[in-house]
């Protein structure tokens, strides 16, 4: 479902993401542990774009959501007047057309993307058949933050009809319809036409998340959605997650609630020093880690 490529992301001189990939399926649960710093929120924002990778390509259902990385695609690259002027200076032999294409690749060596003509139209080409606008994308995935992030000047109803309405996803009958079941689902009907600074932090983040659910989307991120949150109200946004996770919906969280990983995930993945070290299911990763860079991290934390 999302596929993630060889994705790399620089905040000035400081690398968080390097070369990572992954692949999340349908209906799968996957959670990401690990220390703070070590990536986990940068890798989650990237799936959305909410941060644009520098290197790589992130693939929703088959579809090309961030801008191409050319030198993932070698058979475009092999078309390109670049390529054919390194190929002659090398070599002319065919069975090195292989071995410098691949140099080329991993090496970034050279800028083929800036040449026109034909090989742009082969670019153009490809992205056409390949390529899902970021609207379309973020229709499909939706997010939920620490914070929160509901507009405090919006009524609870308008935060979960503005999205679906504005899209022409809805109209405000039907949307008002989807919100007021989800609210209901949630305990939280009564409250729909208070402001948010009436809310608890649980109360928020439950509306947080209907809010994303009020899109009807294929696969729910969550970036830590209970690190804000007092201790007794963990239980509440936690509980609602894991109906979620029953009911089938496709999933990625980014948290440090081991319990919650151990108890709703189909796979974890732990990231340190912007890299994924080691993934499994949550038996492998919590009774039998490997890497020991794992182990001294579950040591702390468990």
């Amino acid at each position: 479902m999302i596929n993630v490529k060889h994705i790399s992301k620089n905040f000035g001189k400081l690398t968080v993401l390097k070369d990572v990939s992954c692949e999340i399926q349908k209906g799968e649960k996957v959670v990401i542990i690990g220390p703070s710093g070590s990536g986990k929120s940068t890798l989650l924002r990237c799936m959305n774009l909410l941060e644009k990778p520098d290197q790589g390509e992130i693939w929703l259902d088959g579809k090309l959501i961030s801008p191409m990385d050319i030198y993932l695609h070698p058979e475009i690259i092999l078309k390109s007047k670049s390529f054919q002027k390194k190929w002659k200076e090398q070599s002319m032999k065919e069975e090195s057309k292989t071995q410098i294409l691949e140099s080329i690749c991993q090496e970034r060596k050279i800028k083929p993307r800036f040449e026109i003509g034909s090989f742009q139209k082969e670019i153009k080409k490809f992205m056409n058949e390949n390529s899902l606008n970021i609207n379309q994308s973020r229709q499909k995935m939706g997010m939920c933050f620490q914070h929160f992030n509901l507009f405090n000047n919006l009524t609870i109803l308008h935060n979960l009809t503005l999205a679906p309405i504005s899209l022409h996803l809805m109209n405000k009958a039907e949307a008002e319809e989807k919100a007021s079941l989800l609210l209901k689902r949630i305990g939280l009907y009564n409250k729909k036409d208070e402001y948010p600074s009436k809310l608890s932090g649980g109360q928020k983040q439950r509306v947080a998340i209907v809010r994303s659910l009020c899109m009807n989307p294929e696969v729910m991120l969550f970036d830590e959605p209970t690190s804000a949150l007092d201790p007794e109200m963990v239980g509440e946004v936690l509980n609602l997650m894991k109906d979620l996770a029953n009911e089938g919906m496709t999933m990625v969280v980014v948290t440090h609630e081991m319990g919650f990983a151990k108890e709703i995930s189909s796979r974890v993945l732990f990231m340190d020093d912007g890299k994924i070290i080691e993934e499994g299911t949550p038996k492998e990763i919590f009774d039998h880690p490997k890497s020991p860079r794992l182990i001294d991290f579950l040591s702390k934390v468990l």
